[in-house]
């Protein structure tokens, strides 16, 4: 809640306006949680990330994500899954390899987005066996348990009626910074559009 606690409380987040209209919005593994159902990190997949098991962490995240929804599907009685109105599933190990690849961040990259792809595709289309990893003791390897069989969205009548975007953490590519929009720039930019439309335009 490190993040959602600092965000300013005067700008809701997505999950509050979600909130407010009457929706319902949930979060696995997110920072920003303000307005929303959270379902945070276990111990189990915070120590897969302290000991670099970044695939266990991500593949942890998917686990959560099948069994909140199955969950809800549970709920409904009726055996239809029921989607909320805002689902976020935010996977963290991407950003993680990067960090601990220290030699090649860019190649650790672009192998690690073929484990996003099957993930991806394992909550879409659907899976045998989602499981999660969970460590016995710390000094032990992981091992995967609770394995789901999950039928996937796809398939699912909400689906037709759903959106799905695709977005980044942040990016660790090389910025050209004489290709790059600074601060000064911005302050410039709104200099000329205050002087040509009569109007204020300033930087916070």
């Amino acid at each position: 809640d490190f993040v959602a606690d600092d965000l300013n409380p005067h700008i809701p987040t997505l999950h509050e306006y979600v909130r407010d209209g009457g929706g319902r919005s949930m979060v696995i593994h997110h920072m920003v949680t303000r307005g929303g159902e959270a379902v945070k990190p276990d111990f189990d997949t915070l120590w897969n990330y302290q000991t670099n098991h970044s695939h266990a962490v991500d593949e942890n995240a998917l686990w959560e994500a099948v069994h909140t929804l199955s969950s809800l599907r549970e709920q409904n009685g009726s055996g239809a899954l029921a989607l909320p109105s805002v689902f976020t599933l935010y996977f963290s190990g991407l950003d993680h390899m990067e960090h601990v690849a220290q030699k090649d961040p860019d190649e650790a990259r672009l192998a690690y987005l073929d484990q996003i792809d099957t993930l991806l595709a394992q909550f879409f289309a659907g899976h045998p066996a989602i499981t999660r990893n969970h460590f016995e003791k710390p000094t032990a390897k992981p091992v995967r348990v609770d394995p789901i069989a999950w039928p996937g969205l796809m398939d699912a009548a909400a689906w037709q009626r759903t959106a799905v975007i695709l977005v980044s953490d942040h990016g660790h590519t090389p910025v050209r910074w004489v290709d790059a929009l600074g601060i000064e720039d911005l302050k410039l930019m709104f200099a000329e559009l205050s002087e040509s439309s009569g109007r204020p335009y300033q930087v916070e």
